[in-house]
């Protein structure tokens, strides 16, 4: 029969020690000092052995149970209660020194077959601004629902948005340390329920082509420099995704640009595509380009021809290209942001030439660069490429109808020290100024390095 805390209080001390016996072997022993210890038999090869628990008062009735019924499991287990301990301690130490950085770390090396090198850079580069000062250095066993939800309601309050990617990072790490059985359960795991919903609205974009073309002017007309303008509208000509524009390199612009049908390649690793997708060239975007395109790229090639980049940052290092940020707020100068912004020019090509050309749906998402199954693989170098020639051809002429001339907004002098923030940066004003006219590929540039830009 089962010991109470009343039967255990009411034993009193007799002369010699006596038990009283609880189960799984577990009794308290009743000493003449008036003292009570919980111990529990056991044993292994025939001898029967003891384990002492702790006295009662300092060991809870409920403790020595569930203390005595795991000494008998680890018994069928062939393991006998003084290893058990040492296997206990030991994964104690363990969790200490597994911090939450240390399974963050395992849990990125295991995402790294799955995601693109530049995707994983990106996401360690988030944990360690947003989580690893907070729970970096913390035993990842220690790490509580409490813990976490109070970091993700502190980002919350910046970016509802980043709250939820953040939640389900920590929650992929927390599920490698269960896993690896530091933990026993994933303390993050149903936090995403308890963040606001996030309203993801869609890239501002303009469905009018005459709309359109009042913001490229405006555009043009603006202050700013011609690399930031001319890179925007090489990406609108082309339908491609501005961070593929502004890390373009020379070495996929053909060198000969007058041919028939010049077309620009972007290697598979720079699409946006899965990883796999990303290692195989048959995912490589073709990219017709247009006459108008063309004639950007010839000037620019004036321009910047002898370097790497065909649109390299005049704002920061030359082998840089430009960010994203130097284009929305190029955009935001002129007070289009809210109407159209840079990935919202893909979003204007669909609309305008679904309703111009509504059978050329399959074409028009090509030209984006969007797989539909097996299409991409099938269609890319095939007949199809003549009919999306002749699509962002004809989305190239309405785009560019009355535009100013691409040498003329390359001549356009750049307001003095507008950075990627537009925020005036005197200590770059003199190379800025320089950068905006740089001599044309052959011609030497004034003695004495770059020169002072002229006034006029």
């Amino acid at each position: 029969m089962a010991l109470t805390d009343t039967q255990i209080r009411a034993a009193q001390p007799q002369a010699k020690a006596y038990k009283l016996a609880d189960e799984s072997g577990l009794y308290v022993h009743c000493m003449p000092s008036g003292a009570r210890i919980f111990r529990v038999r056991w044993q292994k090869d025939g001898r029967e052995t003891v384990e002492t628990l702790g006295h009662y008062g300092d060991v809870t009735l409920g403790e020595a149970r569930r203390r005595a019924k795991a000494i008998k499991a680890d018994l069928r287990q062939g393991v006998t209660p003084d290893e058990g301990r040492k296997a206990r301690q030991a994964q104690r130490e363990r969790e200490a020194q597994s911090t939450f950085r240390s399974v963050a770390d395992e849990w990125l090396k295991g995402r790294a077959s799955h995601w693109s090198a530049v995707h994983l850079d990106n996401v360690k580069a988030s944990l360690d601004r947003s989580v690893m000062p907070t729970l970096g250095n913390l035993p990842v066993a220690q790490v509580t629902a409490r813990d976490v939800m109070k970091l993700l309601r502190d980002i919350e309050a910046r970016s509802p948005d980043l709250a939820h990617r953040v939640q389900r990072r920590i929650a992929g790490i927390l599920d490698t340390a269960e896993s690896l059985e530091l933990i026993d359960r994933n303390p993050a795991a149903k936090l995403g329920k308890q963040l606001g919903a996030v309203m993801h609205g869609r890239n501002p974009a303009v469905t009018d082509i005459g709309r359109l073309r009042e913001i490229m002017q405006a555009m043009d007309d603006a202050d700013g420099h011609g690399i930031v303008k001319l890179a925007l509208r090489l990406c609108w000509l082309t339908a491609v995704r501005i961070g593929t524009v502004n890390f373009l390199p020379w070495s996929e612009i053909p060198a000969d640009l007058d041919g028939p049908n010049p077309q620009w390649v972007i290697p598979a690793s720079r699409m946006k595509l899965t990883k796999t997708r990303k290692a195989s060239a048959t995912y490589d975007h073709v990219v017709p380009l247009s006459p108008e395109a063309v004639t950007i790229l010839k000037v620019m090639r004036a321009h910047t021809g002898q370097g790497a980049l065909v649109f390299p940052s005049p704002f920061r290092d030359g082998s840089k290209g430009l960010s994203e940020n130097a284009v929305a707020q190029a955009l935001r100068r002129v007070g289009f942001s809210g109407e159209q912004n840079c990935h919202g020019g893909r979003a204007s090509f669909s609309s305008i030439m679904n309703e111009r050309r509504p059978r050329d749906s399959v074409v028009i998402d090509l030209c984006l660069g969007h797989v539909r199954g097996d299409v991409e693989g099938r269609y890319n170098r095939s007949t199809l490429l003549e009919i999306r020639r002749d699509v962002l051809n004809e989305w190239a002429g309405l785009l560019c109808e009355d535009a100013r001339p691409p040498a003329d907004v390359m001549a356009q002098r750049a307001r003095a020290g507008i950075g990627e923030d537009g925020q005036l940066r005197q200590g770059r004003r003199r190379r800025i100024l320089a950068a905006s006219d740089p001599a044309p590929v052959g011609q030497a540039q004034p003695a004495g390095g770059r020169g002072r830009a002229a006034k006029g």
